[in-house]
Parts: C-alpha cells; sequence; structure tokens
C-alpha cells in the first residue's frame, strides 16, 4: 500500500484537477528543477534528519521485501507481478539487476539534487 501526497502551487480560482492536470503536464517536460526549490530542498533535509533521524534503507532491503511480497500476492491471487522497469515479470527479473537499476537511479538523483 502506497500513500501520496502531493505538494501543488494552487491559484486562486484554480480547481483541483486543474492544478493535477497541470502536474501531469510539467511532469512530462524534463525542466530543472528551479533554485527557489532547490533552496527549500537544502532547508527540508535537515529539519527531516531531526525529525525522523538518519534513515538508511538499502535497495537490497527494499527490493527483497518486493519481491517476497509481490511471490505471496501472485501464490494468493494467481496474479502475476510485471515490473515495468524491467519490462518483464518480476519473477524473471533478476534482484541483483534490480538493484542495480534502483542503485543507479538514486546515485543519478543524488548527482542532480544532493544528499
Amino acid at each position: 500500500m502506497s500513500h501520496d501526497l502531493y505538494f501543488l502551487n494552487r491559484h486562486d480560482g484554480q480547481s483541483w484537477d486543474e492544478v493535477l492536470k497541470a502536474m501531469e503536464d510539467a511532469a512530462e517536460d524534463s525542466e530543472p528543477i528551479s533554485a527557489r526549490l532547490l533552496g527549500a530542498w537544502d532547508r527540508i533535509v535537515p529539519q527531516a534528519r531531526t525529525l525522523l533521524g538518519e534513515v538508511h534503507i538499502t535497495a537490497a532491503v527494499i527490493l527483497g521485501k518486493v519481491f517476497a511480497l509481490s511471490a505471496i500476492v501472485e501464490k494468493e491471487t494467481g496474479l502475476t507481478a510485471y515490473d515495468p522497469q524491467a519490462e518483464r515479470p518480476l519473477a524473471q527479473a533478476s534482484t541483483q539487476g534490480a538493484i542495480a537499476l534502483m542503485s543507479r537511479t538514486t546515485e543519478d538523483l543524488h548527482r542532480r539534487y544532493g544528499d
């Protein structure tokens, strides 16, 4: 289960549907993150660390649990877990390959936006 939260810039008179559509359109544009938001991130991270403490979860731990949970769901439902990143059923995906992909993505995000 996941619980998504979006932080949106809603203008007076703008409906939530319009704001969500604008967010989806902006996500497709691949524009660099603004200096204003990067500055906010620099202020958010230390406050989040104070609130949450240091959080270190490795890709191996996360993906190990995802693979195990998907096996349970497949067994109980007869459905097949499909990994769109690997473009194959999860049961055919390599755990090591998935870990490498997640690690590369994380490293790329750190390079772009810092810790």
